[in-house]
């Protein structure tokens, strides 16, 4: 019995070691760094171990002294985070190209607990502890029984039921504890949505936004900085007090700006400007963009909430956005013969879910991974894609991008100008511009360059005033966030003043 007793140990101990090591090694971040001539590559993971297959977690990376990278054959920037959800195929990995156009991948691989052999082995070993302990259980039990008449009476038997009924409900309740703290302080925001978060605390993930009719989805008043209109910056008067000469910015998160508060974002800097240093008292400029508009949604926002503000002019800033579907759709999706034509298929559409979520930890663990209840991260989704049976391909995204046409860009912001003109608003284009030193794929510097081309020749065409930003911004880093695309407070005020001076001297607003 007393070598019972010590291998029983060995092997507890044995097995609380090997997960130790495992849990341990796991929790913590994972880092890759590597130099390849003049390249530095960084790729982090928040923590090398995962539960289960498909299970996600956030990688980030910043590269230096390469012409292009890569995260799962989407074009990116040289610093940045995307979420990536682990298997055995899908890994954090990195690709990039380097200077002289030879290519490189790097991969800092995340360990699936529930297939790592250390995992196994542990609970083997504390599987076997506890079957030598058992053994030894049952027979003390059995020495026990046999002293006694072995008659149990009912109340003992009830009492013994409700033992283990109550041992078995705290053991639950502890599991249950236990995987709420390691998902909360250990868990990546994923595991705490699909897991933790109840539905309001999932929803308030995206409180930034609300669905709407047509538009699909703009700012949600309750969102801090926004109006009760649901635009980026103080309320709005309705109707348009006598005097007041107003302008609405339209475009994406490079208008709403993202990277700035509210009042660095360049429509406000704009209206601070046009005031100060130019007079205009009586002007008021309102944010209309947003967060992942391109000129499908401005055209829409633009026809259906922002006529509804009495504007005397708009400022089209749109581009990048329009880019995202040329890269992401097939050939077929984006222009074949299928219900999608037309349309950005990258936008679905608003689905609200109200079936609550059960508070346990453990219970959704179990549900969520057999299949009981659907995955509450679909909750966090902003859009269920649209069903229009077209079919993908495996077309490199440069021909991709080469194939799918700028039509789309250019009938959306004809069509915008023309509702603007026969509703007596000023149109006003201005070309887009990014930080040209920053790493880009050549085929998305020449899509940019396709953009404006096209801006430029509409605003020739329908004799629309037009202010050339990507001319006349200067090639300044402190201007831009770490993507390039978004400015900083420096940037949308250079913006806000290269508009101001050209608004000014064309005359297009009257006097005070």
């Amino acid at each position: 019995m007393r070598l019972t007793n010590t291998l029983s140990i060995l092997l507890a101990l044995l097995g609380l070691i090997l997960l130790g090591i495992l849990v341990i090694s796991g929790l913590s971040p994972a880092r890759l760094d590597a130099r390849d001539g003049e390249a530095v590559i960084q790729l982090t993971v928040e923590r090398g171990l995962v539960l289960l297959p498909g299970d996600c977690l956030m990688m980030r990376w910043q590269v230096e002294g390469i012409r292009e990278v890569y995260v799962n054959q989407q074009p990116q920037v040289g610093q940045g985070e995307q979420t990536v959800c682990i298997d055995e195929q899908a890994q954090p990995r990195l690709s990039v190209i380097l200077t002289d156009g030879s290519q490189r991948e790097y991969v800092q691989p995340v360990s699936i607990l529930v297939s790592d052999p250390l995992f196994w082995g542990g609970l083997l070993a504390l599987g076997a502890a506890g079957l030598l302990r058992l053994g030894w259980l049952v027979r003390v039990t059995g020495q026990v029984y046999r002293l006694t008449t072995g008659f149990i009476r009912r109340t003992q038997l009830i009492r013994r039921l409700a033992l283990i009924s109550l041992s078995v409900l705290v053991t639950l309740v502890v599991i249950d504890g236990v995987l709420r703290f390691y998902f909360t302080r250990f868990g990546s925001r994923e595991d705490r949505i699909k897991y933790v978060y109840s539905l309001e605390e999932i929803r308030a993930e995206n409180a930034v936004l609300i669905p709407l009719p047509y538009v699909n989805y703009a700012p949600s008043p309750d969102y801090p900085g926004h109006n009760r209109l649901g635009y980026r910056g103080p309320e709005i008067t309705l109707p348009k007090p006598e005097g007041v000469y107003r302008i609405v910015a339209l475009g994406g998160s490079t208008t709403y700006s993202s990277a700035t508060s509210a009042e660095e974002a360049y429509p406000a800097q704009l209206q601070t400007v046009l005031r100060d240093q130019y007079g205009y008292s009586q002007v008021e400029v309102i944010n209309g963009g947003f967060i992942g508009y391109s000129s499908w949604e401005t055209l829409v926002n633009f026809q259906f909430r922002v006529l509804e503000l009495e504007p005397d002019m708009i400022i089209l800033y749109d581009s990048v956005n329009d880019i995202v579907p040329r890269e992401q759709l097939s050939v077929d999706c984006f222009q074949g013969l299928n219900a999608l034509r037309g349309l950005n298929g990258t936008k679905g559409f608003w689905v609200e879910r109200d079936t609550p979520l059960s508070p346990s930890a453990l219970y959704r663990f179990a549900a969520v991974n057999l299949g009981w209840m659907p995955n509450p991260l679909t909750l966090n989704s902003w859009f269920e894609l649209p069903q229009a049976g077209c079919q993908n391909d495996a077309l490199p995204v440069e021909e991709r991008v080469a194939r799918n046409s700028s039509a789309y860009f250019e009938r959306n912001l004809r069509n915008t100008l023309v509702i603007a003109q026969a509703n007596g608003v000023q149109p006003v284009l201005s070309t887009w511009a990014y930080y040209t030193d920053s790493a880009r794929p050549v085929y998305w510097r020449a899509a940019v360059d396709e953009n404006n081309q096209i801006i430029e020749a509409l605003a020739a065409e329908q004799d629309v005033p037009l202010i050339d930003l990507a001319g006349e911004l200067a090639v300044q880093a402190d201007y831009w966030s770490a993507d390039g695309i978004h400015m900083r407070p420096p940037g949308t005020l250079a913006q806000a003043a290269i508009y101001a001076r050209f608004l000014a001297e064309s005359g297009l607003i009257p006097a005070p």
